[in-house]
C-alpha cells in the first residue's frame, strides 16, 4: 500500500506541532479538570491533538494506492455425453447404475484442488444435473465450442470429454478441439463399446415426394449389417398394416452394405405413409434401427402435355425429347390435323409450335385452347402470324417486317424470379449457338415477366426472347426464336448429356402448367417431423382483395391415431399466423385449422408424420479413433471408464496446470473511507462526554 498527497507530506511535522500546541494551550490553564485523574487529562489532550492533526492532514488531499493479489485455481471443464447412443451397448446397465457414481466421485475429487464446471450435452449444452442418456442427437463440437466461448478469459487447465465419439449433429469435433480459445489438454473418456456388436440397420430411405396412383415407383434402401455374415435378412415395406413388398437378402460379409431398389405402388390418393422394416435377428444390440417411415403424395395421374405443330421442324423433336425425360409428364407430339380437339380440356399444357399461322383454318385449335383456358406455350417459327399473338393471351404483340429475322443470343433478366435460372445455364447461354428471332417492333404488357432478352452482336436489346404472362388465372409463355435444336445438340456435345437443356424446357412447362388455387385461407407445414422437433404450422388469411388479414382468431386441432385431440391458437407474427405445437411422440397425426371471417367459415386439413429420431442408433460402435485424435491434438490422453480415476493423476502431474495470480491496484482518496470519519466523530464525542462529565465547558 502506498500513500501520497496533492500537497507535500513535509507539512506533517508542522501539523504535529500545531495539533500539540493547540491541545496544550487548551488544557494548560483549564482548571476544570484539576480533580480529574491524571490519565483523563492526558486522554483529553491526546484526543484533541489527534482530531486536530487528522483534520489538518485531510487538507493535504491524501490518496492511498492499495494492491490486491487474487490467486485463481485452474479450471477443469467436464463435458458429459447424455445421448441415447451411450447406452446402446451390452454394458448398458453399467452406464445407468455404476457409471454416474464413478463420475460424481471423480468430480468431487477434482473439486478439492480445482474449480470444476460440469455440463451435459446432446442436442444442446446444459449444466450437468443427471445421467438420463435420453438426448436424441449428439453435438460434440457444439459442446466444445460452448465452453470455448464461455471460458476464453479463464485459467482453463483441462477439459474432460466423456463420450462415445458418435456425433450426429454439428461439425467434426476434431476441428472444434483445434480451435479452442484456451490452451488446455482434452482428456477423452471413451464410453460405449468400441467392438462392433451384431446389428442390422436401415441407414436411409429415399423415394420421390410425388408419385402416381397404380404406377410403380422406386424406393431406394441403404441397408447395413454387422457381424451377421452368412445369415439372411428379410426387408419388407408396409402401407399402413398391409405388406406390399418383401424380399430376403443374403449378408456376405461382417461389415455389409447394400443399396436395394424396391418398386411399390399405391391405389390410394393423397398423402400416404409407408414403413420399411428389417426382420429382427437374434442377438442384435438394438432393434430401434430396424424400421423407418416415409411419406409420399399419390396423385391421380401424370400431367398431359401436347406438342402441336403444322410444319415439321427440328425444334419440335428437341422440345418433345426434353419433356419426355420427365417421368411426371405424359408427352405426345401431334400434327395439327391429328389432334382431337374435343380432348383439349384434358391437357395440362399445350405447346403450339409456329401457331397461330396466317390461314385462320389452322388457328381453331389455338382459339379453342384459349377459350377453354388451357395453359399454352407459343414457340416461334417463320410461319407464325405474329399479329395474332395478342388475342390469345401472350401478353405481347410484334409488328414484324417482311419475315426478316435477326441472329440473336440470350441474356438472363437478373430480376426474373418465377423459377430458378442456374449459373450453369447462364454460362451455357454465353456460349450457345445463335437463334433466329423475328425483326420488328415488340410491345409487351407491363405485367409480363421476361426471363430472357435478345442480344445482337453481344449487345442486349429491348426485345424479349422468353416471357411469361398470366391472364384471368391462366399462364402462357412465348419463346420468340427458332433453332432450339442447336442448343440441345451443343450441350450434348459439350457435356455428353442434354440435362441442362431438358431442365430449362421442363421449368417452362412446369411453371405454365401449375395451377394455383387462390384460397383466402391457407395453411402450410412440413409433412415429416422427428420426435425431438417442434411441430410448426403457418397460416395466411386474405380478404377478397387478397390483402392480408392479421386480426382474426385461428384455431388448430391436432388429432392422433387413437382420437386424442390437442387444441391450439395461431399467433399473428410477421405477415402470417404461427403456432408451435411442441414435439409429439412418433405416429401419424391429422390437423384441422379453422377460422371465421366475414361470417364465412374457412378450414384447411392436412397430415403430419412424426418419426422416431434414429440418428443415435444408426451406428452402435464407439469411435475410439476420433476420441484419441481429439485428445492427442490438444496434448491430452485417452481413458476408459475402468481407468477414469487415473484422469485426476494425469491432471495433477501436468506441470502446465497451475494456479494463476491476478494483481490489481486501486487508488482511493482517504476521504472515501467512512471508517476514518467515524473514528474522528467517536474521538470528538468521547472528548465532549469526558469534558462534560468532569465539569468542563
Amino acid at each position: 500500500m502506498n500513500i501520497f498527497a496533492e500537497y507535500s507530506l513535509w507539512f506533517i511535522p508542522l501539523f504535529v506541532l500545531i495539533s500539540l500546541s493547540l491541545s496544550f494551550l487548551l488544557y494548560r490553564k483549564d482548571r476544570s479538570f484539576k480533580e480529574a485523574p491524571r490519565w483523563i487529562r492526558s486522554l483529553l489532550f491526546a484526543l484533541r491533538a489527534i482530531v486536530v492533526f487528522s483534520l489538518l492532514v485531510l487538507l493535504l488531499g491524501v490518496f492511498v494506492n492499495i494492491f490486491h493479489v487474487r490467486v485463481e485455481k485452474p479450471v477443469v471443464l467436464v463435458l458429459q455425453d447424455n445421448s441415447q447412443s451411450v447406452t446402446v451397448t451390452k454394458d448398458a446397465d453399467f452406464y445407468t447404475d455404476e457409471y454416474p457414481a464413478k463420475m460424481d466421485s471423480l468430480l468431487h475429487e477434482l473439486s478439492n484442488e480445482y474449480e470444476v464446471f460440469s455440463y451435459s450435452f446432446g442436442e444442446s449444452v446444459e449444466d450437468l444435473s443427471g445421467y438420463s442418456f435420453s438426448q436424441k442427437e449428439t453435438d460434440i463440437a457444439g459442446a466444445l465450442e460452448h465452453v470455448s466461448d464461455r471460458f476464453f478469459t479463464r485459467n482453463v487447465g483441462a477439459v474432460i470429454l466423456a463420450s462415445d465419439g458418435m456425433y450426429t449433429r454439428g461439425n467434426n469435433p476434431l476441428y472444434a478441439a483445434r480451435n479452442l480459445s484456451f490452451d488446455a489438454p482434452v482428456y477423452s473418456l471413451l464410453l460405449g463399446d468400441s467392438v462392433q456388436a451384431k446389428d442390422v440397420v436401415i441407414h436411409a430411405v429415399q423415394a420421390n415426394e410425388i408419385v402416381f396412383r397404380n404406377t410403380p415407383f422406386p424406393v431406394k434402401l441403404d441397408l447395413r449389417a454387422f457381424s451377421v455374415k452368412g445369415q439372411r435378412v428379410r426387408v419388407s415395406i408396409f402401407s399402413e398394416s398391409k405388406k406390399i413388398f418383401s424380399k430376403e437378402i443374403f449378408v456376405d460379409s461382417d461389415e455389409w452394405y447394400q443399396e436395394e431398389i424396391c418398386y411399390i405402388s399405391s391405389d390410394e390418393l393423397g398423402k400416404q405413409i409407408f414403413r420399411v422394416e428389417l426382420e429382427h435377428i437374434e442377438g442384435e444390440i438394438s432393434y430401434e434401427n430396424n424400421a423407418m417411415d416415409f411419406i409420399v403424395d399419390v396423385l391421380e395421374s401424370r400431367q398431359k402435355i401436347a406438342v402441336v405443330y403444322n410444319h415439321v421442324h427440328p425444334d419440335v423433336g428437341a422440345i418433345t425429347q426434353a419433356l419426355q425425360s420427365n417421368k411426371h409428364y405424359d408427352v405426345q407430339a401431334y400434327h395439327i390435323s391429328d389432334f382431337d380437339a374435343s380432348t383439349i380440356h384434358t391437357y395440362n399444357c399445350i405447346v403450339f409450335h409456329g401457331l397461330p399461322e396466317q390461314p385462320s383454318s389452322v388457328n381453331a385449335l389455338v382459339e379453342s385452347a384459349y377459350k377453354k383456358q388451357v395453359p399454352a406455350v407459343y414457340m416461334y417459327n417463320t410461319s407464325m402470324n405474329m399479329n395474332r399473338l395478342p388475342q390469345y393471351g401472350s401478353g405481347l404483340s410484334i409488328s414484324a417486317q417482311n419475315n426478316n429475322f435477326d441472329e440473336v443470343s440470350a441474356a438472363v433478366d437478373k430480376q426474373f424470379a418465377l423459377f430458378q435460372i442456374t449459373d450453369a445455364f447462364s454460362q451455357f447461354l454465353s456460349q450457345a449457338p445463335s437463334l433466329n428471332a423475328p425483326y420488328g417492333s415488340y410491345t409487351m404488357n407491363p405485367e409480363a415477366d421476361v426471363c430472357l432478352w435478345q442480344t445482337v452482336g453481344g449487345i442486349q436489346v429491348s426485345r424479349p426472347l422468353l416471357l411469361f404472362y398470366e391472364s384471368e388465372g391462366v399462364k402462357r409463355a412465348s419463346f420468340l426464336a427458332e433453332g432450339l435444336w442447336r442448343w440441345r445438340l451443343f450441350v450434348m456435345r459439350e457435356q455428353q448429356s442434354s440435362e441442362l437443356f431438358d431442365v430449362f424446357i421442363n421449368n417452362i412447362i412446369r411453371y405454365v402448367s401449375l395451377t394455383e388455387t387462390r384460397s383466402l385461407f391457407r395453411v402450410s407445414s412440413k409433412e415429416v417431423f422427428t420426435e425431438n422437433q417442434d411441430i410448426m404450422l403457418y397460416a395466411e388469411l386474405y380478404d377478397y382483395n387478397f390483402q392480408l388479414v392479421m386480426d382474426e382468431a385461428i384455431s388448430l386441432q391436432i388429432r392422433d391415431s387413437i382420437g386424442t385431440e390437442y387444441t391450439y391458437m395461431f399467433t399473428p407474427q410477421s405477415q402470417r399466423y404461427v403456432v408451435n405445437a411442441g414435439s409429439f411422440p412418433p405416429g401419424k397425426y391429422t390437423y384441422k385449422a379453422s377460422c371465421t371471417y366475414n361470417n364465412k367459415q374457412h378450414s384447411e386439413k392436412g397430415i403430419i408424420l412424426v418419426t422416431q429420431n434414429q440418428k443415435e442408433f444408426i451406428s452402435t460402435r464407439a469411435q475410439a479413433g476420433l476420441m484419441r485424435e481429439v485428445a492427442q491434438e490438444t496434448g491430452g490422453s485417452l481413458f476408459v471408464p475402468q481407468t477414469m480415476s487415473a484422469i485426476l493423476d494425469s491432471i495433477s502431474r501436468n506441470v502446465q496446470i497451475t494456479p494463476v495470480s491476478h494483481s490489481s491496484q486501486k487508488r482511493a482518496n482517504i476521504l472515501d473511507y467512512w471508517q476514518l470519519l467515524l473514528i474522528l466523530v467517536i474521538a470528538l464525542s468521547v472528548e465532549w462526554f469526558l469534558r462534560k462529565f468532569y465539569g468542563g465547558v
